[in-house]
């Protein structure tokens, strides 16, 4: 999932990794049976400021339509939903930067889509 790739490309420094393959999920769209796919990078986490790097990803995230909730007391981490994915999180405790979402749902079989 592009978006998920983008905002690490965005918080530098950490070597990301993806942490799980993009795996199908099923999911409705409209009347007919589709996919969505959740997917998961991870990287150590910097000696920086967290905060910084949170409101920067929450402020990328609000400029490509998306909803976003910063949480500092628990994190800190950031929530978004809307726009072109349908939820990611990216937090920042503990130990590890870590960035998962789940894409938007699309017509097809889980099947059919992940051959």
């Amino acid at each position: 999932m592009s978006t998920i790739a983008d905002t690490a490309a965005l918080v530098d420094g950490p070597d990301w990794a993806e942490t799980s393959e993009p795996s199908p999920q099923r999911c409705e769209t409209g009347w007919a049976t589709g996919t969505k796919y959740g997917y998961a990078y991870s990287a150590p986490r910097p000696e920086r400021d967290r905060i910084a790097d949170v409101e920067k990803v929450a402020e990328y995230w609000k400029s490509l339509g998306m909803s976003v909730h910063i949480d500092i007391d628990n994190g800190p981490v950031v929530f978004g939903v809307g726009g072109p994915i349908q939820n990611i999180e990216f937090s920042t405790d503990p130990g590890n930067y870590s960035i998962g979402g789940t894409s938007l749902c699309a017509p097809g079989e889980p099947a059919e889509d992940a051959e």
